[in-house]
């Protein structure tokens, strides 16, 4: 599968746990890779500029979700996110130091606006899932017939 998850050594509960966070993820993928690099961009873009590109990326995306799932590359999107625990403080330090505190305080929040326009974007998170757990191993049975397709 992939060196980032193993659902060989994680329990049904988890490998489920899993692919539901990676679900939600992969349902608004542009935007949740943003907060990796979007603060950092706001140093050299205008903040409206950025968010309307962002959201435009997101619509783009919507027809592609559901026909292109990968559990390899949620996986490294999740690692990839992570980032944003320091690219986020470090645009943000860098903004108030040359005081734009307005952007200074949207780099530390980046996270959170991208949610609230996720928001708009809603996916069926149980059809992403339903393919990812097919691709960590899971197929369906009478009893669990992953029917959320």
């Amino acid at each position: 599968m992939s060196i980032i998850w193993n659902p060989t050594q994680h329990t049904d509960q988890e490998n489920l746990q899993w692919s539901w966070l990676r679900a939600v993820e992969w349902g608004v993928w542009p935007l949740f890779l943003s907060s990796a690099f979007a603060p950092l961009l706001l140093l050299v873009m205008n903040a409206w500029t950025l968010i309307v590109l962002l959201a435009l990326a997101t619509l783009a995306w919507v027809p592609v979700r559901y026909r292109l799932v990968s559990a390899r590359l949620a996986g490294v999107g999740a690692v990839v996110a992570l980032a944003r625990w320091i690219v986020g403080p470090l645009a943000a330090i860098l903004f108030f130091r040359g005081g734009h505190w307005r952007l200074a305080i949207l780099a530390l929040l980046w996270p959170s606006v991208m949610g609230a326009i996720g928001a708009m974007f809603r996916p069926q998170v149980g059809k992403i899932q339903v393919e990812l757990m097919r691709q960590l191993g899971y197929e369906p049975t009478e009893s669990n017939p992953l029917s959320a397709r």
